[in-house]
């Protein structure tokens, strides 16, 4: 059995120009726990719908201290959304976005359902605690901490007006 109360998220983001966010997981979930981070933004598409803007994304480690840390460059971030927006928006006459990509980051830390570790069974069955959820079947752990961080225009794709 393993047994999540602590899953303790420190971000702090400097640089004005060209931000960074660093962040620290302090838990007492074991070592050689992964733990799955990413970075989104949102916006509208010409349904009316929210849209999620995804940035960097990427794959921690627990430490034998029960700690990962890790920093997000978020210009490079949403440099990385915007590349993968146009990629799929390619081919189409216009975009499919009627409002500007938020000036909220929302940082997401997951401990995913499959786990290297075999004490945490299948689906995380074996995972247990004050911050472990139920989704769908499976058991998580999720931290998400949002930050105002403008987004800068060279990287905000053209709003064009909603087809007719």
């Amino acid at each position: 059995m393993v047994v999540c109360n602590l899953f303790e998220v420190i971000v702090n983001v400097s640089g004005d120009e060209n931000p960074v966010v660093d962040f620290v997981i302090r838990t007492d979930l074991p070592p050689g726990t992964h733990i799955i981070y990413s970075t989104r933004r949102s916006y509208h598409g010409f349904d009316g719908e929210e849209s999620v803007w995804v940035g960097q994304n990427d794959r921690l480690i627990v430490s034998e201290a029960g700690e990962c840390r890790g920093h997000i460059d978020i210009s490079a971030s949403d440099q990385e959304a915007a590349e993968h927006y146009r990629q799929i928006n390619s081919g189409y006459s216009q975009t499919g976005i009627s409002s500007p990509v938020s000036d909220t980051v929302e940082l997401g830390f997951m401990v995913g359902g499959r786990q290297r570790l075999r004490e945490f069974g299948r689906k995380n069955s074996e995972l247990s605690g004050t911050l472990v959820t139920d989704r769908g079947g499976i058991k998580v752990v999720e931290v998400v901490r949002e930050l105002r961080i403008p987004m800068k225009s060279t990287l905000q794709p053209t709003i064009a007006s909603a087809p007719a």
